[in-house]
Parts: structure tokens; sequence; C-alpha cells
């Protein structure tokens, strides 16, 4: 587990304005601030989902054997 100081969370929308969803951000951006690992995240339309995927990412790739920060 992560501690949540070491994670720096925000919201992330790259679409441009228009559209149904004006104003709707669902995507999340997790940096872990010790590696500088970022996991973005924008596969479900819940934004807490999104967090807890992104944050398993970095916690997976933090975990491997071969990941070089």
């Amino acid at each position: 587990m992560i501690p949540q100081q070491d994670l720096l969370i925000s919201p992330y929308d790259p679409r441009p304005p228009g559209g149904q969803r004006v104003g709707v951000t669902n995507g999340v951006r997790v940096e872990h601030m010790p590696t500088g690992t970022i996991a973005i995240v924008m596969t479900s339309r819940s934004q807490h989902r999104n967090k807890g995927i992104a944050v398993r990412m970095i916690e997976a790739a933090l975990t491997d054997p071969e990941f070089i920060p």
C-alpha cells in the first residue's frame, strides 16, 4: 500500500471543449512523488473508479522487479 502523502492526484481531461459531457471530468492523473511515476486513467465514467485503477497501476509498476523509475 502506497502512503497517501506520496501521491499527487488530480483530474485529467484531454478532450476539447464541446460535446454532450461539457464540464464533466472523469479522467484521473496520479503521480507517485518519490519516483515520478505517473498513471493516467480515463476508462470508466466514475472518477473514483479511475483513481483506484491508477493507484493499482502505480503499485504494480513499483513492485515489478524490472521497473526502472
